[in-house]
């Protein structure tokens, strides 16, 4: 250990007095940034006197700087820890001698260098008690990396005013300890860099390892006394400013441990740096790492990868490594064969065209376990360029974009089929913006239609106007109007004139699509060719009006005949009935009920044409108002069979016709009244089940059931399953509870099993 005797026997009280007396430098380098110096004639080195050099390259002179420089690089590269040379002033031709030595890993991974200048001919001038003396001191002012400025304190006298500031300014500090930890001696800095006021005692190590943060002391110190090794550790004050804490040896000259030295750097403004710099690789390393997208750079000398990042793996199949990136032929084992040249030449292209905008290409590589292709899309740009401005690197994102390529080639697939379809179901597709611009768009199937162009057709509503016949063209703009102010579906039949000149009929619907403040922005539809269906409607529906009119003129004009005909029966009952034989008066009345079958008939007849004929009167109706007065009805039929009527609450408020809904409810109830077996009292029970859109009704009971075979049968006109000798009637209830269902537009429909009895069931709309 140096005492301050070293600096005593050759009569200066100061390291920088005796540099002076010997024309020395010292400095500490990391690198590139000048730490800390001390320096014994400055003016022959330094280009200007300042008291810390920032930067070790244009603060030296230049012709020393070049050369001092070259032995930088030399033992930057080298496996010495030691580089001694000589350097010449070019000014005066003086040598110089340059010592440097390599030490310790400092922070961010730098080495830390200790560089000492000094003129030769004042070096070799000294004795040799002299150069003993001297050795010792710079023997521990140059170790490692615990070069300070004021090593050692003279009780006796202060430092001058200058190497006191250097000592403030350097941020260094340090500790001499015995090898039992006691404290001899530190520097003033100590007490500054972690508020502590020493004191002669044995505890005082272990009251100033409280002031450090990170590491205990205490513990280091006595492992540097087992191992004899070197100890550096990052530590902070209790104030959070971080030291670089080196912990060594100190031997004598026969080199026996005789205790330890503490030094403590100032590198909070480097750690904090550090720290800033950790943070922001550690985001982007995980942005990488959790990116979807796979991070590349390549190398246009090279032609290869120089790095790919690792979530790669998640598009192969492979397991994610813990590095950041795979090796370049792993990448490229991956790639699909077909696509390797072409992924070259994407990135001789990207190189060539000098791209500063991205180019993007797709690709494919193999998945692991499937051995199918997977499609990526790159997207590259130049990353790195040498002085000349030539393209040294590529940076690439790549996306995996099979899901996409999957969904688009269904897309296209399904388009395909949809065209097929709309072909053969003889429609087009069109849409409408219905802004100022009133622009529409039709596909070519209704060119194929219609046999006009898309020039002659247009591209607006107003231009189909003219081919729309005259009789639809009001009412098409008003259901039009009306659909983009209520935003409702839409759907009407109107006629087009074709090439041809001939009027075809088509039918147009459409839907439409809101933005977000509701405004209808956009209108979606088809239009289907419905010409051969509409004139076979058309000539149905004039069938059907003849029918009707016919079945309605038939039903009175046999109505009055046949009142004629019962009325004469009744005449010759009451005047010849006593007087005719036996056979006469069977005939007689046989002839009676075949009036009144055909009378009942006729009504029922009238009843069914009528259901087609009368307009519906909707209104709000009460459901089981309705049901109680078709009980009172069928009171009679009721008691005489002993029926048990269970009723459900129904809904108050149903728009319907009331006649036609009360007639449905009192054919489905005597009906499961008339149809009961045989010594068993009808259970009959009326309930709803309520749905999204509608009600649905149902009216089970305990009969006698029917097949399946007969279900849809059962709800034609005059379509009986029984004899009239079995159950009464004409077959044409259930055909009138159709027909209502259909002028609602709702459904009817029965699940029965023989002899276990029938449900029936029928929907309204809300």
């Amino acid at each position: 250990m140096i005492r301050k005797q070293v600096f005593n026997s050759v009569g200066k009280s100061t390291p920088e007095e005796l540099f002076v007396d010997i024309g020395l430098t010292i400095m500490c380098i990391d690198e590139s940034n000048v730490i800390h110096f001390t320096s014994g004639d400055y003016k022959r080195y330094f280009v200007e006197e300042k008291k810390l050099p920032v930067n070790l390259v244009g603060t030296l002179l230049p012709e020393i700087e070049i050369q001092l420089l070259k032995c930088f690089e030399q033992i930057k590269y080298s496996d010495a820890s030691t580089l001694r040379t000589n350097i010449y002033d070019t000014e005066d031709r003086k040598c110089i001698t340059v010592e440097i030595r390599k030490t310790l890993k400092f922070q961010n991974k730098k080495k830390l260098y200790v560089v000492k200048l000094q003129n030769e001919v004042i070096a070799t001038s000294h004795d040799a008690a002299y150069d003993k003396h001297l050795g010792l001191a710079l023997n521990d002012f140059s170790k490692e990396n615990t070069l300070n400025d004021a090593l050692i304190k003279n009780e006796n006298s202060e430092p001058k005013n200058k190497f006191k500031t250097f000592a403030s300014t350097a941020g260094v500090g340090w500790i001499f300890l015995d090898l039992k930890l006691n404290i001899l001696s530190c520097a003033s800095e100590i007490s500054h860099f972690f508020g502590v006021e020493f004191e002669n005692s044995s505890k005082m190590i272990k009251k100033f390892a409280k002031a450090i943060v990170g590491y205990n002391i205490v513990d280091l110190c006595k492992q540097v006394l087992k191992t004899e090794t070197l100890c550096v550790v990052e530590v902070q004050n209790n104030y959070g400013i971080w030291f670089s804490a080196t912990i060594q040896l100190d031997r004598d000259d026969l080199g026996q441990p005789m205790g330890l030295l503490v030094s403590f750097f100032n590198i909070h403004e480097y750690k904090v740096k550090q720290l800033d710099n950790e943070k922001i690789i550690n985001f982007f390393g995980k942005l990488v790492k959790n990116s979807p997208a796979v991070i590349m750079t390549y190398d246009v000398s090279k032609q290869q990868f120089s790095y790919v990042s690792s979530n790669i793996a998640k598009f192969a199949g492979y397991k994610q490594k813990k590095n950041d990136a795979f090796k370049n032929d792993f990448f490229e084992s991956i790639i699909f064969p077909e696509d390797i040249t072409l992924l070259k030449n994407h990135y001789q292209n990207v190189a060539s065209k000098n791209a500063s905008v991205p180019i993007q290409i797709e690709y494919r590589i193999v998945h692991k376990k499937t051995k199918e292709p997977l499609w990526l899309l790159a997207t590259s740009s130049v990353y790195q360029r040498d002085k000349a401005g030539e393209v040294l690197s590529i940076i690439t994102s790549t996306q995996n974009i099979n899901e996409t390529k999957k969904v688009k080639r269904e897309l296209a697939e399904f388009t395909e089929r949809v065209q097929a379809a709309f072909t053969c179901s003889r429609s087009a597709i069109w849409e409408w913006s219905n802004g100022k611009k009133n622009k529409a768009w039709w596909s070519k199937e209704l060119c194929d239609l219609t046999g006009w162009t898309p020039e002659e057709i247009g591209c607006s509503f107003r231009q189909l106007l003219r081919f729309i016949h005259t009789d639809d063209k009001k009412s098409f703009i008003s259901s039009l109007k009306s659909f983009t102010q209520k935003n409702k579906n839409y759907e009407q039949d109107i006629r087009i004139k074709t090439k041809e000149n001939e009027f075809k009929w088509f039918k147009i619907s459409a839907n439409g699509n809101a933005s977000s403040d509701k405004k209808l922005m956009k209108v979606v539809g088809t239009l289907t060719y419905i010409h051969e269906n509409k004139e076979a409607e058309n000539k149905l529906r004039k069938l059907n009006e003849e029918l009707e009119r016919f079945a309605y003129l038939a039903s009175h004009d046999l109505k009055e005949p046949l009142n004629t005909i019962t009325s004469f029966i009744g005449l010759f009952k009451e005047e010849f009935f006593d007087a005719l034989e036996v056979d006469a008066k069977q005939y007689l009345q046989f002839i009676e009920e075949a009036t009144i079958r055909m009378g009942s008939l006729i009504k029922d007849l009238m009843s069914y044409s009528q259901l087609e004929n009368i307009s519906l009167k909707r209104k709000s109706n009460n459901l089981n108002v309705i049901i109680e007065n078709v009980l009172k009805d069928l009171n009679e039929a009721i008691q005489s069979s002993q029926a048990t009527i269970s009723v459900s609450e129904l809904p108050k408020e149903v728009l319907c016709d009331q006649t036609q809904i009360r007639q449905l409810f009192q054919n489905l109830i005597a009906n499961s009244i008339k149809y009961q077996r045989k010594n068993e009292a009808p259970y009959i029970e009326i309930g709803v089940r309520e749905k999204k859109e509608y009600y649905e009704f149902f009216i089970k009971d305990n009969g006698i059931g029917i097949a399946k075979k007969h279900y849809k049968r059962i709800f034609d006109v005059f379509k009986r399953l029984h004899l009239p000798e079995e159950y009464e009637g004409n077959g044409i209830g259930l055909a009138n509870c159709s027909r209502i269902m259909t002028n609602h537009h709702g459904t009817i429909w029965l699940t029965s099993e023989l002899n276990s009895g029938t449900t029936f069931y029928f929907t309204l709309p809300k």
